[in-house]
């Protein structure tokens, strides 16, 4: 009895003693893969921080991972035709298209206008299906790091644990605007332009599009408005509670309650006494103050007096004006 314990505490010190990923037991299961049932092992995917509600298989020594819903996750739309057998996933910087059982994988840059040719590259792993058996449907797989450097992302296999780590280099990309793009990542806000270079660094709590000058509207962590220029860095020190786009060389600020104007040097033109105002057209700004509306020229000075009920911006010499209840 006296050598059973000590053999069984030996036992326990040896198990005790080996690397954490050692005690982890790997997961298998069988499915129906191509028609024929095998027993595959598991991973989990997470992507972008997110664990998937689906698992990677691991198939002849690569990691495939289902096409549809990693896409998803990677804010990707996902088109499959059944008669040709093809995938189609794409975002607003790429589209791939990959072939069930095929080796060749077509990426098309969508920023590259007119009759260019997508670029085929060769899978060293096929497209497959894999089910449950039993299953109704099947669930196209792909290799997953083909399909995810195609899109701009970073695999991470994590091979004690078999997990398989995703990131994208953005968690989500607005539509193309004028050539520039607002992309998000981690709750981070910057701007690319149609070559994917960063024009406005991902730091800012929010990005506007920019004008035709290239200047943007950004918010900082404070909630505090400023601008920066795609063509170099800030230009306005984020200070505002809310701002206006530039117009005529002056954008309006807003603080304290009232509006005033700063130019593209962070300076300020004109104090923040004007309880609203427009846009400078043909070099005045409709501005109010006291209930009353005015026009000012772009040094602040009053070129018409403040007599209107409501005023509106220049355009082509004219102004519509409210006095009396009548424009």
């Amino acid at each position: 009895m006296k050598k059973l314990v000590i053999f069984v505490t030996l036992i326990s010190l040896l198990v005790c003693s080996l690397p954490a990923h050692a005690v982890i037991p790997s997961k298998t299961a069988i499915m129906n893969v191509e028609g024929q049932l095998q027993t595959l092992e598991k991973a989990d995917v997470y992507v972008n921080s997110t664990k998937a509600e689906v698992s990677a298989f691991i198939y002849n020594d690569f990691t495939y991972v289902p096409l549809r819903a990693v896409g998803t996750l990677l804010n990707c739309e996902i088109g499959w035709n059944w008669e040709a057998e093809v995938a189609t996933i794409e975002n607003e910087l790429t589209i791939v298209m990959v072939q069930r059982n095929s080796t060749e994988m077509a990426i098309k840059d969508r920023r590259q206008h007119g009759n260019v040719s997508a670029d085929v590259r060769q899978l060293s792993a096929t497209p497959i299906f894999i089910k449950e058996p039993g299953a109704a449907d099947d669930t196209l797989y792909v290799p997953v790091r083909a399909i995810s450097e195609a899109l701009s992302a970073k695999v991470i296999w994590n091979e004690p644990l078999r997990i398989v780590y995703i990131n994208s280099e953005y968690d989500t990309i607005s539509s193309f605007l004028n050539g520039f793009a607002i992309v998000t990542k981690e709750k981070k806000q910057g701007l690319i332009d149609s070559t994917g270079l960063t024009r406005i660094a991902v730091n800012y709590k929010a990005v506007h599009f920019p004008n035709a000058d290239g200047v943007s509207a950004v918010m900082d962590a404070n909630n505090k408005w400023g601008f920066a220029n795609v063509y170099g860095g800030v230009i306005v020190k984020p200070r505002f509670n809310a701002v206006k786009p530039f117009s005529n060389g002056l954008a309006a600020y807003y603080n304290n309650g009232k509006w005033g104007f700063v130019d593209s040097n962070d300076k300020i033109v004109i104090p923040n006494e004007y309880t609203n105002v427009g846009f400078y057209r043909d070099g005045l700004v409709p501005v109010e103050k006291g209930n009353k509306w005015g026009f000012l020229n772009a040094n602040g000075e009053i070129v018409i007096p403040f007599i209107y009920d409501n005023a509106g911006n220049f355009s082509e010499g004219y102004a519509a004006v409210c006095q009396t209840g009548k424009w």
